[in-house]
């Protein structure tokens, strides 16, 4: 949790001087005051207005709080940041890049939560490649390493 919070600090610096004309601090206000939903619906927004503009650190700075606001109220945030993420389309290479890092890490995320039962698991020759719930260590490290790999290369996945 503590990699998730000072990865998701350096972002917002790195990205803070790039996209001023975004609503950041009244999202911030909303996850502070312990309004996910409400910081939900206005990263979103940023993130519909981000797109729009083709404004990479904007959307970058959005999926993280998005992803933030279904720490505090998601029952399963990780699962439903991944779905989230996978939907999103992006056309600069520098957001590609960033899209599958971020998957590749938010995988890894989930297979770190949930290790010990992951590993108690065999392996069995129908899983289900859409659940993860459901996956092996093999399916885990095969996917990480696929993201991660698509990030450091910048390719499509």
């Amino acid at each position: 949790m503590k990699k998730l919070i000072i990865t998701n600090l350096l972002l917002i610096m790195m990205t803070a001087g790039f996209s001023q004309t975004y609503d950041w601090k009244q999202i911030e206000h909303e996850l502070n005051n312990r309004q996910p939903r409400q910081a939900e619906k206005l990263a979103m927004k940023t993130l519909q207005q981000a797109s729009d503009k083709q404004d990479c650190p904007a959307i970058i700075r959005s999926y993280i709080y998005i992803i933030n606001a279904y720490e505090m109220y998601r029952e399963e945030p990780v699962i439903d940041a991944i779905d989230f993420i996978k939907q999103q389309n992006v056309n600069s290479p520098a957001c590609k890049t960033f899209k599958n890092a971020l998957l590749g890490y938010l995988h890894y995320a989930y297979f770190s939560r949930n290790s010990f039962s992951i590993i108690e698991r065999t392996a069995l020759d129908s899983v289900n490649e859409n659940d993860i719930r459901d996956w092996t260590l093999d399916n885990f490290a095969k996917t990480c390493y696929k993201y991660f790999n698509s990030a450091i290369n910048n390719v499509d996945v």
